[in-house]
């Protein structure tokens, strides 16, 4: 956890179903961040020493990130610096 984390539902939304599903395929986008820094995306709990992506200050910066989600089919970003963050459900993948 932590102050810098948001926890999304990914389950039961989006076309991906409430069960089954191991992991997810995104595509995040950081835009204008307020410093340097990266995105991990993991399945909330214990967070990775891990970068998805990395940005300065400014940026709009997207990458593809395959991210397993947690039992409760959440997935958590986590920020460095402050940003707004954009995530597209691209598909899904089975346990």
């Amino acid at each position: 956890g932590g102050v810098n984390v948001l926890r999304v539902k990914v389950t039961g939304v989006a076309g991906v179903p409430e069960s089954g599903v191991g992991a997810v395929s995104l595509n995040v986008t950081a835009i204008d961040p307020v410093g340097s820094g990266f995105v991990t995306v993991f399945p909330c709990g214990e967070r990775p020493l891990a970068a998805n992506l990395n940005y300065v200050a400014g940026d709009v910066i997207p990458n593809a990130v395959i991210a397993p989600v947690s039992a409760a089919g959440e997935v958590c970003f986590y920020s460095m610096a402050d940003t707004y963050l954009v995530a597209d459900v691209n598909g899904w993948f089975a346990t």
